[in-house]
């Protein structure tokens, strides 16, 4: 009778260190597959800041206005402790961005395209401090006028009563809150006024003081010209044509440019509005497209010859007698103007551009749309001498590609600051010391003999090309 209490409490005991085995093995998966876990949430968490994720800022309040440093990158050829050659700027994806100074150094504005907030941040740290809390969801588009503090914000809105899509341009100025010992508010706001509703296309002057738009009318188009500080505005133009692209000089001056496709001939035109003429420049280039300096004095442009795409420069020559020349010249770049930033001495331009055989495609149409992305190498060049420098290759130094668009150069000379087109995420290039001047052995190895002899500047200098100038009147 005493057996079968023992054999029960056997059974018993046996059950209770198995099931206690089975809560250890259990413990110790779960604890594994939690830290396994907690990496893949990293990942998660840096890809969501990219968009705007767990760092999305929060409106209104006093948040902490300090974003930690976007990651750096360290290149091959740099010695330990040297700043990386390339740099991410910006914690997500943006709208525009533009460059501010304090105390003589530069600074960096950008402003999101999820909620158009505005963060300024240290290229040379890589640290985002946000300075507005203003949302305006899914902007587009960013233009920055008046020294960084007037930004033009371009989104789509639906008409609440014919329910289509228009194109809404908003002038907001920031509201910056005086930063003290005894300031409670750390973030200000975005206030400002709507323009016309369906602007076509816009231009803010390079020294950010004026902003010339287009705007649709029955009669083709109409030009407004804005002073940025008082708001006044005034319209200069006419035209029949529609379908033009502007870039405003400093001096008021407008460079229009016909809309680009690879097949078709295009031309620009120099509009000043104190006689209301225009001024045919560069004429009959297929895909043409254009980038002028702030003088007007130089202008980039890019055609496509026989599906190939090629950049050149545009400049005043002269007179001979009654009559106005002009030179034309290639410069030995595959790549569109607007991949190009003019130095502040109007002679070197810094560009990103294709290295290696360039596809034949439609350009820039392809471009344009999204369906041909590029990889760009960083490259100098100088207008006058037609030389090209390499400044570096992403692919080799950091194996990674960016799509350059919207550069502009630091007031220092010491960044190139961009957005990658196929994520908008704001970069900087740190200038090296010293610019290569033999680039032989940088340049990519896959290009042919040819194309390395143009790549060092060395290719034979064509003859200037005389024209003259051609006045059209304003059609009012």
């Amino acid at each position: 009778m005493d057996e079968q209490p023992t054999s029960s409490k056997k059974i018993i005991w046996i059950a209770a260190a198995v099931i206690f085995l089975l809560l250890i093995i259990g413990v110790f998966y779960f604890m594994t597959r939690g830290a396994k876990n907690s990496t893949t949430a990293t990942s998660t968490s840096l890809f969501g800041s990219l968009l705007g994720g767990e760092n999305r800022p929060v409106t209104g309040g006093n948040t902490d206005t300090t974003v930690t440093p976007t990651p750096t990158v360290n290149t091959s050829d740099q010695n330990p402790g040297e700043d990386p050659l390339f740099k991410q700027l910006s914690i997500g994806p943006i709208a525009g961005a533009t460059q501010v100074m304090h105390d003589g150094k530069v600074f960096v504005r950008y402003i999101l395209r999820e909620n158009a907030h505005v963060y300024e941040v240290d290229p040379r740290t890589g640290v985002s401090t946000q300075l507005t809390n203003t949302t305006i969801p899914r902007i587009y588009e960013a233009s920055w006028g008046s020294d960084g503090n007037a930004v033009l914000l371009r989104y789509l809105a639906q008409d609440p009563l014919s329910k289509i899509d228009i194109i809404k341009t908003y002038l907001a100025y920031l509201n910056l809150p005086i930063v003290d010992a005894s300031s409670t508010q750390s973030q200000g706001t975005l206030v400002g006024d709507f323009l016309p509703d369906n602007i076509s296309a816009l231009s803010v002057s390079p020294d950010g003081k004026q902003l010339f738009y287009l705007l649709p009318i029955p009669e083709g188009v109409s030009g407004t010209l804005v002073t940025l500080a008082t708001k006044s505005a005034h319209e200069v133009f006419r035209n029949s044509f529609s379908e033009w692209l502007p870039e405003l000089l400093n001096n008021g001056s407008v460079i229009l440019t016909t809309k680009a496709s690879a097949n078709i001939p295009g031309y620009s035109y120099l509009y000043t509005p104190s006689n209301k003429t225009l001024t045919r420049i560069v004429r009959d280039k297929k895909g043409l497209t254009t980038h002028t300096d702030p003088t007007g004095a130089h202008i980039l442009f890019g055609e496509n010859v026989s599906g190939n795409l090629t950049l050149g420069f545009y400049s005043k020559a002269g007179t001979q007698g009654d009559e106005e020349t002009v030179h034309e010249a290639p410069l030995s770049l595959t790549t569109l103007p607007e991949k190009c930033a003019w130095a502040t001495d109007m002679i070197h331009v810094y560009c990103g551009a294709i290295s290696g055989t360039p596809p034949r495609a439609q350009l820039p149409d392809d471009w344009y749309k999204g369906t041909l992305p590029f990889a760009d190498s960083f490259w100098s060049t100088d207008i006058e001498t037609a030389q090209i420098n390499l400044i570096g290759d992403p692919q080799k130094l950091i194996n990674r590609s960016f799509d350059v668009t919207s550069p502009f150069l630091d007031g220092n000379g010491q960044y190139f600051f961009f957005t990658n087109k196929s994520d908008s995420i704001l970069w900087a290039m740190q200038f090296p010391k010293h610019l290569q001047t033999d680039n032989s052995a940088l340049l990519p190895p896959d290009l042919t003999p040819d194309e390395m002899k143009d790549a060092a500047g060395s290719f034979p200098q064509t003859a200037p090309t005389s024209t003259t100038k051609t006045v059209v009147p304003v059609k009012k």
